[in-house]
């Protein structure tokens, strides 16, 4: 009778362990986190999990559906793969984040390899920047991430499946398309970095001609040398380049009797306007709607100057010296505490 009732409790307890959990519990430590929480998110789910003082952590949830969520700690946040069942501890410091967080504990192979890819993709760098190699040493750097991310794969062995099939689907697109592209996109690459290279400091600035100027006549950049030009390029449709305006009209204000033009050019064309002249009436009224003084020029269809300054978004600043040489091509925005410093480092007070 003894022997059975150890046969029957050897069974029920060895039931219960098989038992998957229905929940997935998360835990850690966070070296220099001075948040109170963290945040997971996922597919129709949020939890808040409280922080101690000490940066330790932990806590349970359910996991409405196995796959990615999104861990936030702050302005971090990471790739982290939960399903129930999974114990997860997590080690990091947040003053080093990517370089220092681990998982360790079952379920942490997923997680870690997802982490091990980021790493080295941020490694790497911009793949466009291999379409500056000769052809040779493009095939041989293609041949040595290929490895990299083999062994990457080797290392983590117990990832879930769909998560490396899409790994390996994503890479293997990218490895097969690389070298199809590469003759054109090398020549776009060669053609890019030339102009990169003729708006770096101390270059001759590009320069434009003839632009609209609000108050009549036309204006080029010339017409401001022998005066460090800070230059502005905006939109009438762009609310970030409406934002600087006030605090434009106090840099004007602040450095009026210095060395210094203040140019605005408005880029607005017939593709937002949707024509030329709606565009030219958008400008006029916006100048005189928000009292925009001192230099306003419009570029109207000549896009030379942006196009060689690589102007990606607005509002844009630009500063360049008395001899038309560029000293800041990203220049900071009026915003930026950083400009007055520079202002004030190249003008001699008055």
């Amino acid at each position: 009778m003894k022997k059975i009732f150890i046969v029957a409790l050897f069974s029920i307890l060895y039931g219960c362990n098989q038992h998957p959990k229905d929940y997935t519990t998360v835990s850690g430590n966070i070296k220099n986190y001075k948040d109170s929480v963290i945040y997971i998110r996922g597919l129709k789910f949020k939890k808040t999990i409280q922080v101690n003082e000490d940066g330790s952590f932990s806590d349970t949830l359910k996991v409405t559906k196995k796959g990615m969520h999104t861990l936030f700690l702050g302005k971090q946040r990471v790739g982290i793969f939960l399903n129930n069942g999974y114990n997860l501890t997590l080690q990091a410091d947040i003053n080093d984040f990517f370089s220092t967080l681990t998982f360790k504990g079952a379920g942490s192979e997923t997680s870690n390899f997802i982490i091990a890819n980021g790493r080295y993709a941020k490694k790497v760098g911009n793949p466009q920047d291999f379409f500056l190699l000769d052809k040779d040493p493009f095939l041989a750097k293609m041949e040595q991430i290929k490895n990299a991310i083999d062994s990457i794969e080797k290392v983590y062995d117990n990832v879930d499946e769909e998560v490396l099939k899409n790994s390996q689907k994503i890479n293997q697109r990218f490895l097969d398309n690389m070298p199809k592209v590469y003759d054109v996109q090398h020549k776009k690459a060669i053609e890019l970095k030339t102009k990169k290279d003729n708006i770096v400091v101390g270059k001759p600035s590009p320069i434009f001609k003839n632009y609209l100027n609000y108050k009549g006549g036309k204006n080029s950049l010339t017409d401001y040398l022998g005066s460090y030009v800070y230059i502005d390029l905006w939109a009438t449709w762009c609310k970030p380049c409406i934002a600087q305006f006030p605090y434009f009209k106090e840099i004007k204000t602040q450095y009026q009797n210095r060395n210094i033009k203040f140019v605005s050019i408005a880029t607005d064309d017939s593709l937002t306007a949707r024509s030329w002249d709606k565009a030219e009436k958008l400008w006029r009224n916006m100048v005189k709607d928000k009292k925009l003084e001192g230099i306003q020029l419009f570029a109207e269809k000549d896009k030379s100057f942006t196009r060689d300054y690589l102007v990606g978004q607005i509002p844009r600043f630009i500063l360049l010296d008395p001899k038309g040489n560029i000293v800041d091509s990203d220049a900071p925005r009026p915003s930026d505490p950083k400009l007055k410093r520079i202002l004030d480092s190249v003008l001699t007070p008055q």
